[in-house]
């Protein structure tokens, strides 16, 4: 049974549970696939149905990198306040990111780019961060970061000293 919406100590395991258990369920298809020998069959899905599964997961990502970097769903309705200056500080180093990570691993293709990046990326925003005194509330309020007062993962507090 689900917990209360207002209760995330108990939201957050149930989600990281879910995850874990679809991903092993998963991977369990994909081996038990491999020692049958059926990873042939693909060959009989059409060039196109692959070509638009793999265009319609890339959109999706899109779409939920705008949402998640801006807070604000990416809807016709919604591209002016996209484009407003507050929402666009938000986004455009969601996209520098985006736009060095695809450079570098076309460039240099290897397996450690991603997780280099992404810790250069998390290294040099905290560094900043901390240099330029930010607080914990100020950062929430402009979308900065997530915390909100305890991290409930780590169970330590998001402020910066």
């Amino acid at each position: 049974m689900l917990s209360p919406a207002g209760d995330s100590n108990a939201v957050m395991p149930t989600i990281v549970m879910t995850v874990m258990v679809t991903t092993a369920g998963a991977g369990a298809i994909l081996v038990l696939l491999g020692l049958l020998k059926l990873g042939l069959l693909v060959r009989y899905i059409p060039y196109p149905v692959m070509g638009g599964f793999f265009a319609s997961i890339g959109f999706l990502f899109v779409k939920g990198g705008i949402a998640v970097a801006s807070g604000v769903a990416p809807e016709p309705g919604n591209l002016v306040r996209l484009l407003s200056p507050p929402l666009l500080s938000l986004t455009l180093p969601a996209l520098a990111f985006a736009i060095i990570l695809f450079l570098a691993q076309r460039r240099l293709n290897h397996c450690a780019i991603f997780p280099s990046l992404l810790l250069a990326s998390f290294s040099i925003f905290y560094v900043v961060f901390a240099l330029t005194g930010q607080r914990c509330s100020g950062s929430v309020r402009e979308g900065m970061v997530a915390c909100r007062g305890r991290n409930t993962l780590a169970g330590s507090s998001c402020r910066i000293k």
